[in-house]
């Protein structure tokens, strides 16, 4: 989905929230929270979910693991590896895609039965098995909607360790999911999602009419006005 909210905004409940750990590069020791990179491994835990995306609870303790160190699965979904750096492709810059997919020329593609070598090629929640994507039998159709799994067990999508992308419905910022109550949510064109809620456009507060208003409204003096009136009265 392209976002009106510039390059480190994400869209979430109808506001434009900044993504403090956009083109944030941690090592794979670290995870980015608040734009910042905090050392994750030997760090305690009760389960995987406690260690994010690249590491696994052992003995209570998040361990790296190894078949993530090429440098290609060091980048988020959409960037490549270039020059010692990881950048956003081409075309690809605020698009977010599913956990499941990857940004390809502007689009998002699923990487189920694509080729692979290790579970890194294939983002979770799919595993590589026999050189092919595919779904994690032990975890499907086990958890609830609003729950993730990892190595069979079921956690809260919300809150979760996240780099660049979750779940669908749920937004990546600032390194952890939060939910957009905002998702799929349909209203009338005069009006805006506001945490879940439809509310009327017109005579909102605005600093910026795509941020703020949306299409078919302008921002006149700090107020969202309707430029429909407008082409009607011409």
């Amino acid at each position: 989905m392209t976002s009106d909210c510039g390059l480190r905004g994400k869209c979430l409940n109808g506001h434009c929230r900044i993504d403090l750990c956009w083109n944030v590069v941690c090592d794979e020791n670290e995870f980015c929270r608040d734009g910042k990179c905090y050392k994750i491994t030997d760090s305690f835990c009760w389960n995987s979910h406690s260690c994010g995306n690249k590491h696994k609870c052992v003995s209570n303790k998040c361990k790296y693991i190894e078949e993530f160190t090429r440098e290609k699965n060091n980048c988020d979904p959409g960037m490549i590896f270039k020059n010692g750096q990881c950048m956003m492709q081409e075309n690809c810059v605020n698009i977010a895609c599913e956990q499941s997919e990857v940004c390809i020329d502007g689009t998002c593609s699923s990487l189920l039965g694509t080729k692979c070598e290790l579970n890194g090629d294939c983002n979770e929640p799919l595993i590589c098995k026999q050189g092919i994507c595919v779904e994690d039998l032990e975890c499907l159709n086990k958890c609830q909607y609003n729950e993730i799994c990892k190595e069979g067990i079921c956690a809260p999508i919300q809150g979760s360790i996240c780099e660049g992308s979750c779940s669908e419905g749920y937004q990546c910022i600032n390194g952890i999911c939060e939910k957009d109550q905002c998702f799929a949510k349909v209203c009338q064109i005069t009006e805006r999602c506001d945490n879940g809620m439809c509310v009327r456009v017109e005579g909102t507060f605005c600093q910026h009419a795509a941020k703020d208003c949306g299409p078919l409204f302008k921002c006149e003096s700090g107020i969202c006005k309707d430029t429909i009136k407008d082409m009607m009265i011409q």
